[in-house]
């Protein structure tokens, strides 16, 4: 009489094992998308909301009132990606990026496909960005030297199917607010 050790598995075992994973990874799927997406929109928001306390601080301490800091927000266009940058000067313009020693202050590249709103509408892609100033020294939120404070930018970031997107609201002291779900 002999007996036979089994050492392994069956193909049928095996296959069983790779087809609940194959279940269960794909059951997996939307939720892990989902949860990308939604940190993708917060990374963008958030950084929005360091590029204006950073502009704000820096207009706050700035003792000279022909010199602005702001915020450009960019849309890329194609394959470019958008950013939040803070600006210098009088202009908030996708070219006025401060940089110290050739390197931006603050420039944030945001995840493929997210885009900026503005008034509920996503911004146009691959143009001169939109932006605001500080006002030096009371660190209020303006659209350009020499007018009057804004009362509220409504602004907003989306993702890149346009199903997920925080608000965001810039108010005339120069504080930001995110817009929970």
């Amino acid at each position: 009489m002999t007996t036979r050790v089994n050492g392994g598995f069956t193909a049928i075992e095996l296959m069983m094992v790779v087809s609940i994973i194959a279940t269960l990874a794909s059951m997996s799927a939307p939720s892990l998308l989902r949860a990308v997406n939604r940190g993708q929109v917060n990374d963008a928001a958030n950084a929005v909301v360091r590029a204006c306390q950073q502009a704000r601080g820096m207009a706050r301490r700035h003792p000279i009132a022909a010199e602005h800091y702001g915020v450009v927000l960019y849309n890329g266009s194609g394959s470019e990606r958008s950013w939040a940058a803070v600006t210098y000067d009088a202009t908030a313009t996708a070219g006025d990026v401060l940089e110290i020693a050739g390197k931006a202050v603050l420039r944030v590249e945001l995840a493929p496909g997210v885009r900026f709103m503005k008034g509920g509408a996503l911004l146009p892609s691959g143009g001169t960005g939109t932006g605001w100033m500080f006002d030096y020294q009371t660190g209020h939120c303006i659209a350009a030297p020499g007018t009057a404070p804004i009362d509220v930018l409504d602004l907003g970031v989306a993702s890149g199917d346009g199903r997920l997107r925080r608000a965001l609201a810039v108010y005339t002291v120069g504080l930001v607010h995110i817009e929970q779900d």
